[in-house]
């Protein structure tokens, strides 16, 4: 169960930074400037939780 809620925590990540480059790809005033050039690290984090996630609980396993 819990590893379910980490791989959910990083793919809810994953959509949070492609909705920001989605805002910001079509200069959309919503977006806050702080946010602005950040959408792809906070995929690539998003993504890398998940999976490092997974290694560990193999290892652990082990």
């Amino acid at each position: 169960m819990k590893k379910k809620v980490i791989a959910l925590l990083g793919l809810l990540i994953c959509i949070t930074g492609a909705t920001i480059y989605f805002l910001e790809y079509n200069n959309n005033p919503i977006l806050p400037s702080f946010l602005k050039g950040t959408s792809l690290f906070i995929m690539l984090l998003g993504s890398s939780v998940a999976f490092f996630y997974s290694l560990f609980d193999k290892k652990i396993k082990q």
